[in-house]
């Protein structure tokens, strides 16, 4: 009955059909034969890409061409679904294809197959990548789906450069002939790791697997930001457990991480005063105040700290 919808004139049928076939992962020859030719030809764009997502999930190793051909339709959403799979199966014979459509005309077809090159561990895509941070819209708020190319670049270079297009591109000029991409990448993974495994850990493991990492991979910096606070919440955990030392060298993992974050210098200025390092727990609030000097929570833990400071005597 699903065959002979695909063949239906109506193309909201088509899809209906196609997107049940995909579900039910139906792999008989006909059935294949007749997705391949709408992946290929239907008028519909999104029948296009209902149907590569059908052939994907049903048998993807031997639609590698079709994803490969897909690359270059003219529909957005038909590119994308092309592309996903090839990232999916790290098919790298498609490098050539992607390395020319670098210079598309359209900007989101250069921004994807610059991250898709990326992923594929080709450093050809990092130039475009570069390039898009002065064209490319900033996310809005951490619910904005689009993507952060300041952190995509992060993460696979292991730099921490923002949103400074000239800095990306002083450090490209330096790096580029002796950049390790793929070495950059397992990097990426191991960290990536981490930061799943921290919701469960205690301090003292995650100040353990920090270390490790620190050491593995010494350069590499690309994911501190979403780490660090998991490292804060770590370290006042520590704190509220008495282990005031491994909650200070969390607290300074986490203002390392991320040294914008008003609430890492808090954390580390509470784990100093523990620690009776009151001038270096007055010296991490101002840097909390210097970013938010408006909060009154940061503004009462400075007079303890001036107080702590003064001595008995105040």
């Amino acid at each position: 009955v699903f065959q002979t919808f695909l063949a239906d004139t109506d193309p909201v049928v088509r899809g209906l059909a196609t997107r049940a076939l995909g579900r039910m992962g139906i792999t008989d020859a006909e059935t294949e034969r007749r997705l391949v030719e709408l992946a290929q030809s239907d008028s519909d764009p999104a029948n296009r890409q209902a149907a590569l997502r059908a052939l994907g999930t049903i048998q993807p190793e031997a639609y590698r061409e079709l994803f490969r051909q897909a690359l270059n339709d003219p529909a957005l959403p038909v590119h994308l679904e092309g592309k996903r799979w090839i990232e999916r199966m790290q098919d790298h014979q498609a490098v050539g294809l992607l390395q020319n459509l670098t210079t598309s005309p359209t900007h989101l077809i250069r921004l994807s197959a610059a991250e898709t090159l990326i992923k594929l561990g080709d450093k050809s895509g990092f130039p475009v990548m570069i390039d898009t941070l002065e064209t490319f819209p900033r996310r809005r708020s951490p619910y904005d789906t689009s993507m952060d190319v300041a952190a995509f670049l992060a993460e696979y270079s292991g730099q921490q450069l923002g949103w400074d297009a000239d800095a990306w591109r002083s450090w490209w000029i330096t790096a580029e002939s002796g950049f390790d991409l793929r070495t950059t990448i397992d990097a990426r993974i191991d960290y990536l790791h981490l930061i799943a495994d921290t919701p469960a850990a205690t301090p003292g493991q995650l100040l353990h697997a920090i270390d490790r990492l620190r050491k593995k991979h010494a350069e590499y910096r690309g994911l501190d930001r979403q780490l660090a606070p998991w490292v804060r919440v770590k370290a006042a955990e520590a704190l509220a457990g008495k282990a005031v030392g491994t909650a200070v060298t969390l607290g300074h993992y986490a203002t390392a991480m991320n040294p914008g974050d008003p609430e890492c210098w808090s954390i580390l200025s509470e784990c100093l005063y523990a620690n009776n390092d009151f001038s270096g727990a007055n010296t991490a609030i101002v840097r909390a105040l210097d970013i938010d000097s408006k909060n009154a929570h940061y503004r009462r833990l400075r007079e303890i700290y001036k107080k702590a400071m003064s001595g008995p005597e105040s």
